[in-house]
């Protein structure tokens, strides 16, 4: 779901043992940056970049 810059999605993850899934929210700050938060606690945040290879 995407609201203005802010993106939520659910991401889901499973092998042999066991399945989990879990939502993520997000936004986008250019094209080798974005920034995850939590709705409830927009305050804190973690902000992630691309490595370049």
């Amino acid at each position: 779901m995407q609201r203005g810059d802010h993106f939520s999605v659910r991401l889901s993850c499973s092998d042999a043992v066991l399945f989990s899934s879990f939502s993520v929210s997000f936004r986008v700050i250019d094209k080798t940056h974005f920034e995850r938060f939590d709705p409830q606690f927009p305050e804190m945040s973690v902000l992630y970049y691309k490595c370049e290879l």
